[in-house]
């Protein structure tokens, strides 16, 4: 049995809800290995993975005249996994897919979705799910509405042929961001505090966060390359965050990685672990203007404030009668909440960070070896 065996199903699902609902499916796994001995990925498995999304189009879109439009169209999709944080990883090479294979085995999961982008693509106004003549790169003109004088509520409103807000170009980030943002997708690279210098924006001006609605829409890329998204989903943030199941300072650490994860994910910002310092943001642990846009504030600042309190605040979000459980009935403010709870564990905050990381963690029965080297890697980051 070869090493991906076990991974029976690999799924394309477009992000596009017509096109998901059409033509996602299973591709052909054969086709992505050098033999059927599945060891080996083919050389550029970018390039199969497109050729298999352009036969799922073939096959749902069935009124579509010219079909020497879909290369064009499947070339400006991109392609990600979701990991088991819940983070996007972009798919560019054989090495980015083997990443996701790998983790699919390490979970014992048989099946890999690829999640295919299609922000870039535009739609004509009389698109109808089935014709791709109807899907193009650039946007389609706007009709011009058929003059109707004898009508005295006049013609109705033009659709707009202006390009999509809800979109993530990364091919177009500058070369800082983008490599920060890579390394930050890239499991097996360990980003240090050093490393996280500011970005330089195209007049050589330091800036600390990358905003750009040309190229990321609303969204933010943070100084350690995480992106927060640009529009809050409080039902989705506030209905299963991660919970701590302990009060050690590597149970505290993991806990919050998760917490802000989850957050960047929702359209709520926390402070990355990593970009945690005394020295910056006063009580909030961050400021408007340096380490976020000014756009985000007021108004995203206190929703974001008061909904982190809430779900800091409930029973089940710290052990009963913990420390941190103590700390998150002190006060109504989630940043205050965050700063109080791992200002106590956190290197940047403590005299003598050594002495976070006295005793290192044992591999115990029936612990396996994948839960032990979580638990190592959390003590690691302190």
């Amino acid at each position: 049995m070869g090493t991906y065996t076990p991974i029976t199903s690999i799924v394309v699902q477009f992000l596009h809800p017509d096109l998901h609902r059409l033509a996602s499916g299973d591709i052909e796994r054969n086709t992505l290995y050098e033999s059927t001995a599945y060891d080996t990925l083919v050389p550029d498995p970018v390039a199969t993975i497109r050729h298999e999304t352009q036969g799922l189009l073939i096959a749902a879109c069935l009124r579509t005249g010219n079909m020497t439009c879909l290369p064009m169209i499947v070339n400006a999709i991109s392609f990600s996994w979701q990991s088991h944080l819940g983070i996007l990883r972009h798919i560019r090479n054989d090495t980015h897919l083997a990443q996701a294979l790998n983790e699919c085995l390490q979970l014992n999961t048989h099946e890999l979705v690829l999640f295919a982008h299609c922000d870039l693509l535009y739609y004509d106004h009389d698109f109808d799910r089935l014709n791709l003549d109807g899907v193009d790169t650039t946007p389609f003109a706007t009709p011009n509405p058929t003059p109707t004088p004898t009508n005295p509520t006049g013609p109705g409103p033009a659709l707009s042929s202006t390009p999509p807000t809800d979109f993530f170009n990364d091919h177009a980030l500058p070369q800082d961001v983008l490599k920060r943002y890579d390394n930050y997708q890239d499991p097996t690279v360990i980003l240090r505090v050093t490393d996280l210098t500011p970005f330089h924006d195209l007049h050589g001006n330091i800036i600390r966060c990358y905003t750009n609605p040309l190229v990321i829409g609303h969204r933010v890329i943070l100084q350690n390359g995480a992106v927060l998204e640009g529009t809050p989903d409080t039902k989705l943030f506030t209905w299963d965050p991660p919970i701590c199941s302990g009060d050690t300072p590597a149970m505290i650490c993991s806990w919050y990685a998760s917490i802000t994860n989850h957050a960047l994910s929702c359209g709520y910002y926390v402070v990355p672990y990593k970009l945690l310092s005394k020295h910056n943001g006063s009580s909030n642990g961050f400021d408007f203007g340096r380490d976020l846009p000014t756009t985000k504030t007021p108004s995203y600042y206190y929703r974001w404030q008061n909904d982190i309190g809430r779900i800091l605040k409930r029973s089940s979000t710290f052990p009963a009668h913990s420390q941190p459980a103590k700390r998150a009935a002190s006060t109504n403010n989630g940043y205050h909440l965050l700063l109080a709870i791992v200002s106590d564990s956190h290197p940047a905050y403590v005299d003598q960070p050594i002495l976070l990381t006295m005793h290192w963690p044992k591999q115990v029965f029936p612990q396996d070896i994948f839960a032990f080297y979580a638990e190592f890697i959390d003590n690691i980051r302190l």
